[in-house]
């Protein structure tokens, strides 16, 4: 598994104070085998949008 901090918009997890926040608790989540927050921590970073970049995401209810 790569726990190396990506890239994306110009931006890296440390540049992020919300993905650097996300990875650390990823990181303590595994650490405790607690592999259903680990991945949520996954998800949310990957979701997060950055200044001009990332993806929105809809939330549940919102499908039409």
């Amino acid at each position: 598994m790569n726990t190396a901090p990506q890239r994306r918009s110009g931006l890296s997890v440390t540049d992020c104070p919300r993905c650097l926040e996300l990875l650390r608790e990823e990181r303590a989540a595994r650490a405790r085998c607690d592999y259903s927050a680990e991945t949520d921590c996954r998800v949310l970073r990957k979701r997060h949008p950055h200044a001009g970049g990332g993806a929105a995401v809809r939330g549940a209810g919102s499908e039409r």
